[in-house]
């Protein structure tokens, strides 16, 4: 299966920045009603954190692309809500957060099987950020 097929919002670049600064909004968006966790504040944080690292066409290093663990903290904190609002937020996170790992190049992120995606920085090729 090709990877863009798992992203409902995301399916180029442009894209990307795109539901980043949605997911960005939808954060502060479900933060200001009342009080809210440690887990909306880092998700947060980490969400700012890799805007300023895509902003201006800068390319973000291995090292940053894989440092942000929002995947993990959704994963704990957040899977199976049932509420469509947080649902959806949850997927938008978690597609920014995975792209965001990723940073393949359009025509790549387009045509890359998930077979060929690491699981871990180290079986990542450094040219193309697929398997080794």
């Amino acid at each position: 299966m090709l990877l863009i097929d798992h992203f409902k919002h995301i399916k180029n670049r442009a894209d990307f920045f795109v539901t980043l600064d949605d997911a960005i909004q939808r954060t502060q968006d479900l933060m200001k009603p009342g009080p809210h966790g440690p887990a909306e504040d880092s998700i947060l944080r980490q969400l700012h954190v890799i805007q300023r690292w895509t902003a201006n066409g800068r390319q973000p290093t291995k090292e940053e692309r894989w440092k942000p663990n929002i995947l993990v903290q959704v994963a704990r904190e957040f899977e199976g809500v049932m509420d469509p609002v947080w649902e959806d937020w949850v997927k938008r996170i978690k597609e920014v957060a995975f792209y965001f790992q990723r940073w393949h190049e359009d025509s790549v992120f387009q045509t890359v099987r998930t077979d060929q995606i690491p699981y871990f920085p180290e079986d990542e090729d450094d040219l193309t950020h697929l398997s080794k």
